[in-house]
This record gives C-alpha cells, structure tokens and sequence, in this order.
C-alpha cells in the first residue's frame, strides 16, 4: 500500500471516530419532554383568547433569547401564537425582549425590570392586551394607581412571585399562569388530552381565587 492509500486511510479512521463521538455525545444528552409546554402554551393562548374576546393587537414579552436556541421557550411560543391563530383574531403586534444583567436578574426575582416595562408602555400604547413570559414588574404605589386607569389587559406566564395575589385582587393582573407546586410524593397521573397535561403541571390564578 503506497503512501497515499494510507494516508486515505488515515482520514477515513479519522472520520469514523469523530462520527462515533458524536454519537455518543448526543445520546448522552437528557430527552426533553415537550409536551408540558406546548400545553402551556396552547392553554395560554386559549386564556388570552377569552379575556380579549378573541381579537385585538398584543405585544408579547419574552426573556432576550441566548446564543443558543432555547427549544422550551420555542416550543411555548409556537404553540401559544397557533392557539392564539385556532381561537379568534388576537395578533401579537410585537414581541418585546427583556435582557437583565445578573444582578438585575438577582435584584428583581427574574422580573422584567420596572424602568423596562415603563419604556414597554411608552413604545406600545393603546394594546388590547400585554402577555409576559416573564416574571411581572415590582411597581409602586403610584404605578399601580396608574395602571388602574389602563384599559390595557396584563396576563403573565411566569414562575409565581410574590405580590401576584394582591395584582390580581387590583385588577393590574386578569391571570397570573404558574407552575403547579407537586407533592414530593404525588404519583404522576396518565395525563392525555392538552387541557389535562396543563392541569397536571400548572396553575391559572385568577382575581376570585385570590387570598
């Protein structure tokens, strides 16, 4: 064999090691389970859908995506904007990005910052609705009391924080939608339809459940 062939050889040796690796990188890797929040999504759309009687114009508001793809956040985002599409007429004008250094992310609980949502109202009047993927701005009193006077609908989609109980009694919040708080030793349930996979792994917190 002359050099040549070895050298093909070689790189052929080469190249099925590297596709090995690959392999066994990528089964290594957790599957995820995509089905809870599509159900987020879906169900969210649904909920948006009926507080806005099926139309009018939205901004939507997100956590600035990293420099890799999120699949989670994908997956909830398509599925909300298809239910919004199945159920009415809603159209999400604009989708707002929210980038928040750690401290900022440490200082607010994860929460769009309060200077960010006041530039969000400023840049986006006159919305039928506002939906956050995104944990909900601490606000003062005097913010509050403005927001009373708003005809604009807020609904949120985040881990809970605190304060949303006494948002939603305010009329601030019509929703707050949360993750489902499981017993450590609470057997999952055979959950099969959307409504009933939502059911199982979240909460929707309303003005008339709240403390």
């Amino acid at each position: 064999m002359n050099s040549k062939s070895w050298a093909q050889v070689g790189l052929l040796a080469v190249l099925v090691v590297a596709v090995v690796a690959m392999f066994f990188r990528s089964s290594d890797q957790p599957q995820i389970d995509f089905n809870p929040y599509r159900a987020l999504g879906t169900v969210a759309g649904e909920e948006v859908s009926e507080v806005l009687g099926g139309k009018g114009r939205i901004v939507l508001v997100i956590p600035e995506p990293g420099p890799d793809p999120d699949p989670v956040m994908e997956s909830q985002l398509d599925a909300f904007k298809a239910s919004l599409k199945a159920r009415g007429k809603v159209e999400v004008a604009s989708t707002v990005t929210v980038a928040m250094d750690p401290f900022q992310r440490m200082s607010t609980g994860g929460a769009m910052p309060s200077e960010q949502f006041a530039a969000l109202r400023e840049r986006h009047p006159n919305m039928a609705g506002q939906v956050f993927f995104i944990g909900f701005s601490a606000l003062s009193e005097t913010e509050w009391r403005d927001l009373k006077t708003d005809a604009t609908q807020r609904m949120v989609v985040s881990a809970p924080l605190p304060g949303y109980d006494l948002l939603l009694r305010e009329g601030i919040l019509r929703f707050a939608i949360v993750p489902r708080t499981m017993a450590a030793d609470a057997a999952p349930t055979s959950a099969k339809t959307t409504r009933e996979i939502f059911d199982q792994e979240y909460l929707i917190l309303r003005a008339d459940a709240a403390p």
